[in-house]
């Protein structure tokens, strides 16, 4: 399997035919359709159909899709490895974070490092502690900023020097906004949105929807806290973040409140503790040793 013929691939998925994908990539219609009709034949199984609208992807061509972009990335960042030399501190390092106010922690780190090293750029996705993980330990990613750990992910770690606090975003017009502070009790009586991790990270401390045969009315569960501020200001209920990830200025509609209780949420900076590491990235880890112990 070659990754020009994954190229070919992933081109005609993203162009939806053969036509645009042929004149995307340069090469003859023909050319491309004998490619991609080999690699069927090479991985034994149909990836695409062909309609009056294009060509859709079958269920083993959406998972094609998915493990060529992850080749196809993994190969390019080796070549990009290759070319800044042995001598170099160059290439790119690749975190997965969390949303949370650690990043500004990270970030500090991450402008000093460049300060010294700036042939070295920095790849930040968000994603939830379960999937960065993941990630990590499959050679997608080198670091994670995550707000818990979990003994089986198999990941060193360290501690990061923040504090998380939580807090309930609301409507302005919303009862809870004549509160100083919300407790558990008042979001009892309210439509709640929460985050998907809410079980694990203790969030609503221990707190259960109703449809578990807790009390909590909860009408969604979010991963980006943005998207649930959208749907608390179109009147969907009030949802518990941690502080500081929604803005709530005046004239926005929505205003935030501290949610009253003990919030035991450490971050650490994660990483896989074998394997090969470029250079760049045996730097950053010693910089964030030194700076968090």
């Amino acid at each position: 399997m070659e990754l020009r013929v994954l190229e070919y691939f992933l081109t005609l998925a993203q162009e939806g035919s053969v036509s645009a994908a042929a004149e995307a990539l340069h090469v003859s219609q023909p050319t491309l359709s004998r490619q991609l009709m080999d690699l069927e034949r090479e991985l034994g199984t149909t990836l695409f159909l062909r309609g009056r609208r294009g060509i859709t992807l079958t269920e083993d061509g959406m998972l094609l899709r998915r493990r060529a972009a992850e080749l196809l990335s993994l190969a390019n960042i080796a070549k990009s490895e290759l070319a800044a030399g042995r001598d170099a501190l160059a290439g790119e390092i690749r975190i997965g974070c969390a949303e949370t106010r650690a990043v500004d922690v990270l970030a500090r780190l991450m402008r000093q490092f460049r300060s010294h090293h700036p042939a070295v750029a920095f790849q930040i996705s968000s994603d939830l502690a379960e999937s960065v993980a993941e990630r990590i330990n499959r050679g997608l990613l080198d670091f994670g900023l995550v707000l818990r750990l979990d003994g089986s992910w198999g990941l060193d770690a360290v501690r990061l020097p923040t504090e998380e606090r939580a807090v309930v975003i609301m409507r302005d017009d919303s009862p809870l906004a004549d509160r100083d502070v919300v407790t558990l009790d008042d979001l009892a009586q309210e439509d709640l949105l929460a985050p998907l991790s809410f079980r694990k990270s203790g969030l609503l401390g221990g707190e259960l929807p109703r449809a578990e045969g807790g009390r909590l009315n909860m009408v969604a569960q979010f991963d980006l806290p943005y998207n649930a501020s959208r749907m608390v200001r179109a009147g969907m209920g009030c949802a518990v973040s941690l502080d500081g990830l929604v803005a709530t200025p005046a004239g926005s509609g929505l205003t935030s409140r501290p949610l009253e209780m003990e919030l035991d949420m450490p971050s650490y900076l994660v990483w896989k503790p074998s394997g090969m590491r470029t250079r760049a990235c045996e730097a950053f880890l010693e910089q964030a040793r030194e700076a968090f112990g």
